[in-house]
């Protein structure tokens, strides 16, 4: 049965464009999980999940965040056939909610995703040092910080499959160290053996939940960057709903089979001995995997781990520079934004202007936090990459209720599954989940100063106030600009 045409104006084709046909399906999914950095996100988190959330269950609530995530993709790769922007949140929202809601979501996406960057340009900067030190080599963090600043400018300069193929190598590397783990783990496990324990409904929901719900939803944020690579992706009516669903079920059974795996390599009593220790003795909290390395495969295992936990943050700073530039450059095109950010390289198609100047911006924000004498890691990471979890928790419900609006208002999709089941089911849980991390957001920060949390709650607030301020005076004054908020790159298909 074929489907409404949605209305929905296409931006013409003499607008800048990005370069065509350059991702396909194995370069996507390489951005995105590069961008949730399985790495990083499970030595960082999995010790807080287990010791502050729910304890054996991480693993099932990885699971429980994997369906969830497979339904808010179903709705998100759907809309994606009518709505082809690399503003994607921002487009999403436009033509689902509304333009003024639209350019709010547009403000506190560029907001979410910069906070970010910057917190893994602190995290870069103390692992290079942390490393390096051991080798007797001394430089502050932030030198290392600056350095790889440079070296993120420089590939978001060239054409965006360049640096797919470096994610690719970080990701390949990545998985094949912690599969290594995991095997070794299984392999040599304690007396305890194997415990279904952390699937079971009774220890998934013991402790504190909605802790374990907040570090694990958490780790897959970055998936949805395959959306907002749509103008570049060859065929996306086909590569965006593949690399999506790919990338999603990648995260997902990783994170399930290591964090499990982590569990059988100490034993279940000892997993939880680890942890509580680390936490109490205040140890780092990425040595209850490179002690378990150590142990079962030798010191040149923990040295793997530490260098490619590097290179996963790193990898973390290209998908993200390149996605911040993209909605920088969607956002000039539109005209909300200067229309400078939407000049591109005559060679590379590439939004050189907006990478620039989100280089210089960055460069800006680690001198401030030199002057402020920030840590690195406990202040310039913790307090930025929990505000920005708040605020791309935030993002995906807005956009999943758009969806199911964009769906109901133009019958562009009439698959009842796709329109309105499945974007339905993973609206209410993302509310859901978001509602746990607002609870439970001083614990995501990591601070005993209750101002600090205030303070970012605040800050994504006034955010969104601004944006809807800034809307309202383009639908005013502006409107001309106004009309072309959110607009879709190519006409819309039909489904059959």
């Amino acid at each position: 049965m074929d489907n409404a045409q949605p209305n929905i104006t296409p931006v013409k084709q003499q607008q800048a464009s990005l370069m065509p046909d350059a991702l396909g399906v194995p370069g996507l999914v390489f951005f995105v999980i590069s961008a949730a950095a399985p790495l990083m996100a499970l030595m960082g988190t999995l010790t807080f999940s287990m010791g502050l959330g729910n304890g054996l269950g991480s693993p099932g609530i990885y699971v429980l965040a994997l369906i969830l995530w497979v339904l808010f993709a179903v709705g998100y790769t759907s809309m994606s056939r009518f709505v082809r922007n690399t503003g994607a949140f921002y487009a999403y929202v436009a033509n689902g909610i509304g333009k003024i809601p639209g350019i709010s979501a547009s403000l506190l996406a560029i907001t979410a995703y910069s906070a970010l960057l910057l917190a893994l340009y602190g995290l870069v900067g103390n692992a290079f040092n942390s490393l390096f030190t051991d080798f007797g080599i001394h430089l502050p963090w932030w030198s290392y910080s600056i350095l790889c600043c440079m070296i993120v400018g420089i590939l978001g300069y060239r054409r965006v499959d360049v640096g797919a193929k470096l994610l690719g190598v970080c990701m390949i590397l990545e998985v094949v160290i912690l599969l290594i783990i995991a095997g070794a783990a299984l392999l040599t496990r304690t007396p305890e053996g194997f415990t279904a324990a952390p699937f079971m409904p009774a220890t998934i929901f013991g402790g504190s939940p909605g802790i374990a719900i907040m570090y694990c939803m958490g780790a897959f944020i970055g998936f949805e960057a395959t959306v907002i690579y749509g103008e570049e992706a060859k065929n996306p009516n086909r590569t965006i709903p593949v690399a999506t669903y790919t990338a999603v079920a990648i995260l997902g059974v990783l994170y399930a089979f290591i964090s499990y795996s982590i569990i059988v390599g100490w034993g279940a009593q000892g997993v939880m001995t680890k942890v509580n220790a680390i936490l109490t003795e205040g140890l780092d909290p990425t040595s209850l995997f490179t002690d378990l390395a150590a142990s079962h495969l030798g010191v040149w295992s923990v040295w793997v781990l530490r260098s490619l936990f590097v290179t996963s943050a790193f990898a973390g700073l290209i998908a993200y520079h390149n996605v911040i530039a993209r909605y920088l450059f969607s956002m000039g095109r539109s005209g909300v934004l200067p229309a400078a950010l939407t000049k591109l390289h005559a060679t590379h198609r590439s939004p050189y202007v907006a990478g620039l100047l989100l280089s210089i911006l960055s460069v800006v924000f680690i001198g401030l936090t030199i002057a402020a004498g920030w840590d690195p890691f406990l202040q310039t990471f913790a307090y930025l990459s929990a505000m920005a979890s708040l605020g791309l928790l935030c993002l995906y419900t807005i956009v999943g209720f758009s969806i199911i609006i964009f769906f109901l208002r133009t019958g562009a999709d009439r698959r009842w599954w796709h329109s309105r089941i499945a974007p339905s089911l993973s609206a209410l849980g993302l509310l859901g989940a978001t509602v746990i991390t607002i609870i439970n957001f001083p614990a995501l920060v990591g601070t005993s100063q209750s101002s600090v949390p205030l303070l970012m709650e605040f800050t994504l607030a006034l955010v969104a106030v601004v944006g809807v301020v800034v809307g309202i005076w383009l639908k005013w004054y502006r409107p001309s600009t106004y009309a072309n908020a959110g607009q879709s790159m190519e006409e819309a298909e039909r489904i059959t």
